[in-house]
């Protein structure tokens, strides 16, 4: 048999059992039948040679479509990375690119450069051919996509101008809100943009109305907070019953009720301004007349109750702020004042200075006060020896102190202190004299020093409270001025003794040293007879005349007596050691407790 080509052999070779034998015929001549072979046998090569080229062209045509195929997977990942990064743009980057071609045409472009660059890679003519023809068809493909891309994005654009549109119009209107065309002009583009958007979506009236409302509202808001920031609150009123009916039920919930309170506040305030300038106070001193004020506050906007509150609250705000001031110029004129005496200025110079005409009446008959008791301290000790003794001055000093004690309790509160100014401090001394005010003034600077002083002072004042309660008075609840004067008395002992201790110390007591200190003087108790019974007293809370009926006790009374009496003889002028009953106390007393020295003698 012959054998029959292959894709590795394209030659054929005969098999000597398929070819046909020459042999002699025996019916007819030689010749003949030597043709009749011979013509059969170019037949079947024939036949033969046709097979073998149509196999041959099958194989190349399976060649060519193979690396066709091959160009266009490589054309496919190129055109679909080009497809995604031409779907990534948006808008206006869609539309308008930096060449200034179309989205298809600039991909196109890129694309045919990518298929020459392939078609290059390729063995021969009906490759490229082939390769060019698939191409071409995807390409159409690709350009219709890119087309669909920028008609969409075409509208994106619009939609994101429209927005950008509205927004510089809310934005005009909110920042210029004090020019009334360029408002208009904002509204009537704000509804321009709506329309067309409602146009281009097929929009019924009722929705286009919506979204008009939705748009015009940011804008309303914008304007009437413009307005309030600026101050005018009333304006931003109008303007709301103007355009409330343009807005959302949103805008109006939130804006009626800023609106109306920041134009109640400007109603109000107006109002307080007008009544203060026709019953407030004129000069420094003058007396607020806070009551009077309020009720034409009241008869004047008696309609509108929330503007009234705000018009009154603007009213006391005034006034406190007034009689701060007032305290303040009064606590500095009355240290100018003192200033003048310690200079040793006429007191008649004085009385006609500014500072002196500058103070109202109580806070110069307070310093004609302080200057008798002073003058009347400073007679005595020329009077008599018994002042360079016992401190005659100082004494007088003490009893203008403790006459106040109730008002010192208060203003020795840390909390109140703290409030305080330096000048205002220094100004207590009309009330407490100079031994109280410079009390009130190392505590006033101790605590300004730092919080943790100040906190330091309301334990101190804690602990003070605690010990002043075993002692029978009750700082918590007595409201009594007697009881008020006993607590401000013990406190300035009290805090007179720490302070002594301190120095003797040289450092700062602790706190559960300071407790120890007044619970020790808690138990320095002496006999003080009564109507009915006698009662065990701390020195340190004994008055003046508790301290004039105190028994001393017969052991004491004995070694007290010998005292005196060695001392008078040494000193016989000095009436502080005469015998005296007076002496024999104040000495039992002073062995006591430190205190006894801060009792002032009785009247």
């Amino acid at each position: 048999m012959p054998r029959v080509p292959t894709y590795d052999n394209l030659q054929t070779t005969p098999s000597a059992g398929g070819t046909p034998a020459f042999q002699t015929p025996s019916g007819p001549s030689g010749e003949q039948v030597a043709a009749q072979q011979l013509q059969g046998l170019g037949e079947g090569a024939q036949r033969a040679g046709g097979a073998v080229s149509t196999i041959a062209l099958d194989m190349a045509r399976d060649a060519n479509d193979l690396r066709v195929n091959d160009a266009m997977n490589q054309y496919v990942n190129a055109q679909t990375q080009a497809r995604v990064e031409a779907m990534q743009l948006k808008g206006r980057n869609a539309l308008e690119r930096p060449d200034g071609k179309s989205l298809p045409d600039e991909f196109g472009e890129r694309m045919q450069k990518q298929a020459e660059v392939i078609s290059q890679t390729l063995a021969n003519p009906a490759q490229r051919q082939a390769f060019a023809m698939n191409a071409g068809r995807m390409d159409g493909q690709f350009r219709a996509s890119l087309s669909q891309h920028m008609v969409e994005q075409q509208n994106v654009y619009r939609k994101e101008t429209q927005k950008g549109t509205l927004d510089t119009a809310v934005n005009q209107a909110t920042l210029l809100w004090g020019d009334e065309k360029l408002r208009a002009q904002s509204v009537a583009t704000v509804t321009k943009v709506v329309d067309a958007i409602a146009r281009d979506n097929g929009m019924p009236p009722e929705a286009r109305d919506m979204a008009l409302v939705e748009s015009l509202s940011p804008l309303h808001v914008g304007v009437m907070k413009g307005m309030i920031q600026a101050g005018q609150a009333n304006a931003a009123r109008e303007y709301y019953n103007e355009n409330s009916a343009s807005m959302t039920m949103q805008a109006r919930a939130a804006m009626q009720g800023v609106v109306k309170e920041a134009s109640d506040v400007q109603t109000g305030e107006a109002k307080a301004d007008a009544v203060w300038a026709t019953i407030g106070p004129r000069a420094a001193n003058d007396p607020v007349k806070i009551f009077d004020m309020e009720r034409e506050m009241r008869d004047q906007l008696k309609d509108n109750p929330d503007a009234m509150k705000r018009g009154v609250d603007a009213l006391r705000q005034r006034a406190q702020a007034f009689n701060a001031q007032q305290a303040e110029t009064n606590a500095a004129g009355v240290n100018s004042v003192f200033k003048l005496i310690d200079g040793r200025v006429p007191m008649g110079t004085i009385m006609r200075s500014d500072e002196w005409m500058s103070l109202p009446a109580h806070k110069q008959h307070e310093i004609v006060k302080s200057l008798e008791a002073e003058a009347a301290a400073r007679e005595s000790r020329a009077y008599t020896a018994e002042a360079r003794a016992f401190n005659t001055e100082r004494r007088k000093d003490s009893q203008l102190l403790m006459g106040n004690a109730d008002a010192f309790l208060a203003a020795s509160n840390p909390d109140t202190l703290a409030h305080m100014t330096r000048a205002q401090v220094e100004a207590t001394r009309t009330q407490f004299g100079m031994e109280g005010a410079q009390h009130l003034l190392t505590k006033f600077d101790a605590i300004s020093k730092s919080s943790d002083k100040l906190v330091e002072a309301r334990m101190d004042k804690q602990d003070f409270d605690h010990v002043a309660e075993q002692m029978g008075l009750d700082p918590f609840n007595d409201k009594s001025p007697d009881k008020k004067r006993q607590l401000g008395e013990l406190q300035f002992r009290v805090e007179q003794l720490i302070n002594t201790a301190q120095v003797s110390k040289k450092q700062a007591l602790t706190r559960d040293e300071k407790m120890t200190l007044m619970q020790g003087e808690l138990a320095r108790q002496v006999t003080v007879p009564g109507f009915f019974s006698n009662s065990q007293v701390p020195v340190i809370q004994l008055n003046a005349d508790d301290a004039a009926r105190v028994v001393v006790p017969p052991t004491d009374r004995a070694q007290i007596a010998q005292a005196l009496q060695t001392m008078y003889a040494n000193d016989p002028k000095n009436p502080a050691y005469a015998p005296t009953e007076a002496n024999m106390r104040r000495l039992y007393l002073m062995r006591q407790s430190r205190a006894a020295a801060l009792i002032p003698a009785a009247k």
